[in-house]
């Protein structure tokens, strides 16, 4: 079961050699934009909160 996912997976995603082959977060759709910003948030919330 498990080698059929990761084989599903791999069929649908690229390896990143380099850090340059990630996209932009520019070129992913505004809803991906708005999350990935969101979650940014969130750990640096973290990170603060952390701190103090």
């Amino acid at each position: 079961m498990r080698e059929k996912e990761l084989k599903l997976i791999r069929t649908h995603t690229t390896v990143v050699k380099h850090y340059r082959d990630l996209q932009s977060i520019a070129d992913y759709p505004v809803k991906v934009r708005k999350l990935i910003r969101r979650l940014r948030r969130i750990r640096i919330d973290r990170l603060i909160s952390r701190i103090l």
